[in-house]
């Protein structure tokens, strides 16, 4: 239940791997679906900044369904605080010789010490479905994607860009999702922007009147 929450609020909140692995459970609201990345409650944000996020609203619900249910899980079943960790360390006992083990099913109480664990159970967990390991990272990068493929207002982007604790919107939409594009594919979406019926729609300028300016700018120049 551990691992599939973790990599779920990856892609819910694109939430960096060193902020996953610190936060309290205190610091999620499974009900206003918020994480509050507070680095006063022992976050380790970048640059030790507050960065308050709303799930993302994206095409794949299940996600929000093991993250709730694991948050349930550790209230209801495990006792836990909301000091206590959200992702706990995998539970370590002692053998009858007394040597250090660690279960293969149960979690302690404790924080992971680094974030090695946390990548270790993504590696593993893509591999599992035959797939190349993608890092902590791209989660963040493919948010960006599938809102890059949308129509968005200038107050829609920077909403987005403050829930990954971005404050200039070009670090959103330039460095992340599809960066620069070749050459044949900027051209393809201008022409299927050029191309589509509505583009002018709700533009102060219709289409009608551009033809009308473009005829008689035309008629002038004769």
């Amino acid at each position: 239940m551990r691992d599939r929450a973790l990599i779920s609020l990856f892609y819910l909140t694109g939430a960096r791997i060193s902020a996953e692995c610190s936060l309290p459970l205190g610091c999620l609201d499974e009900v206003k679906l918020i994480l509050d990345q507070d680095p006063k409650r022992g976050v380790k944000t970048k640059n030790r900044k507050r960065i308050p996020t709303r799930f993302f609203p994206l095409p794949y619900t299940q996600p929000l369904d093991y993250v709730v249910n694991w948050v349930k899980y550790l209230k209801d079943k495990k006792g836990f605080s909301p000091d206590d960790p959200l992702f706990p360390a995998t539970l370590r006992y002692q053998t009858g010789d007394k040597k250090l083990a660690f279960s293969s099913q149960m979690v302690g109480n404790e924080f992971w010490k680094t974030t090695a664990s946390a990548r270790k159970i993504l590696q593993k967990r893509f591999e599992e479905v035959g797939l190349p390991y993608y890092n902590p990272h791209s989660f963040r990068d493919t948010i960006v994607k599938e809102y890059t493929r949308t129509r968005l207002t200038e107050e829609e982007k920077k909403a987005i860009s403050q829930n990954l604790g971005h404050e200039n919107v070009g670090t959103t939409f330039g460095s992340y999702g599809h960066g620069k594009l070749p050459e044949d594919r900027q051209f393809e979406i201008i022409e299927s922007i050029n191309t589509q019926q509505d583009t002018l729609s709700t533009s102060p300028l219709d289409e009608e009147t551009l033809r009308r300016i473009i005829r008689e700018e035309t008629g002038k120049q004769k």
